[in-house]
């Protein structure tokens, strides 16, 4: 079984098929059912101003992506 470092160099290099990481893009995505801001806000019925505040006082787990967050 590749290590982590493996698949991230693998991907890093683009070793992998586009459809390969595609599907691992999935497996993530539905695994940590990531959600946008507002989305998240919606879900929870809570203001966006609510989850950036959730969110800048570490209260709540989520990514960043190229200046995009993501909640889960």
């Amino acid at each position: 079984m590749p290590t982590f470092d493996q698949i991230k160099g693998s991907i890093a290099n683009n070793e992998l098929l586009t459809d390969e990481e595609l599907q691992l893009f999935e497996l993530l995505y539905k695994k940590y059912g990531f959600k946008t801001i507002s989305e998240y806000a919606k879900l929870h019925n809570i203001t966006y101003k609510g989850v950036e505040y959730q969110i800048k006082n570490r209260l709540v787990q989520f990514i960043e992506v190229n200046g995009k967050i993501l909640l889960f």
